[in-house]
């Protein structure tokens, strides 16, 4: 359990990171999902992913 749990805490630093330095827009633009996959990933993460 603890190797799932180290690994969603780093996938969500990163992508706070990267939310932070290259902007929302431009990673939904490259997101390879569905806009509700990204969604859920953006609230699972606690970034703000309201602009479409």
């Amino acid at each position: 359990m603890l190797g799932y749990a180290d690994d969603a805490i780093i996938v969500t630093a990163v992508l706070r990171g990267v939310v932070r330095h290259v902007g929302i827009d431009t990673v939904r633009a490259h997101w390879p999902g569905t806009d509700d996959g990204f969604d859920t990933l953006a609230r699972l993460t606690g970034i703000r992913a309201s602009t479409r």
